[in-house]
């Protein structure tokens, strides 16, 4: 189908963006310090690892804790991606740790010169894409239309309204509201 192939195109876009804006918003800028100023040492102790979450919320959290964190450590400004991956590898474990040791770390691959935006995306990408695009999928199966509280109801209101959770394509989603908006009319 081509237009689903474009759908998905435009969204894995707009993610990488996001990804994009996020790293320019926190690591774009390097701050100057003056000579009697030390900054201190940042563990990241707090940080959780990433190793292969399944929603863009989370990836998108760890991206920036990660961030904001190696902004404290001074990591800012331009030509510091080879210093902020080699911070990245405390940070990821399990199979988010395997794909970055092969495709990023690793001398035998095509790629050599890896930003560390290419990296959030490598990660993105890997794991998260389909992932994503299920999400939307599933928040379109549990979402009804009802003319009393918006456009969307959650699954448990779709179980107290006895609306079948089979209702998952356009079709049935129109033919479903359609009845309830009749329904509620008739009321």
């Amino acid at each position: 189908m081509p237009g689903m192939n474009t759908v998905v195109k435009l969204h894995m876009d707009h993610m990488h963006d996001h990804l994009n804006r996020l790293v320019d918003d926190s690591l774009e800028v390097r701050f100057k310090f003056s000579d009697r100023v030390k900054p201190r040492h940042v563990e990241g102790k707090h940080i959780q690892t990433y190793s292969r979450e399944h929603k863009f919320s989370q990836l998108e959290d760890w991206a920036m804790d990660i961030c904001y964190h190696l902004a404290a450590c001074c990591y800012r400004g331009n030509n510091m991606d080879q210093e902020r991956i080699f911070a990245l590898h405390r940070f990821i474990d399990e199979e988010a740790w395997n794909w970055f040791h092969r495709h990023v770390l690793h001398t035998n691959w095509d790629k050599q010169d890896w930003t560390f935006k290419e990296v959030l995306i490598g990660l993105y990408n890997r794991f998260m894409n389909a992932a994503t695009m299920q999400e939307a999928q599933e928040a379109f199966r549990t979402a009804v239309y009802d003319a009393r509280t918006g456009v969307e109801m959650h699954r448990t209101l779709i179980r107290d309204d006895n609306l079948s959770p089979e209702v998952n394509t356009v079709t049935k989603f129109l033919i479903a509201a359609l009845a309830m908006h009749k329904d509620i009319v008739n009321l």
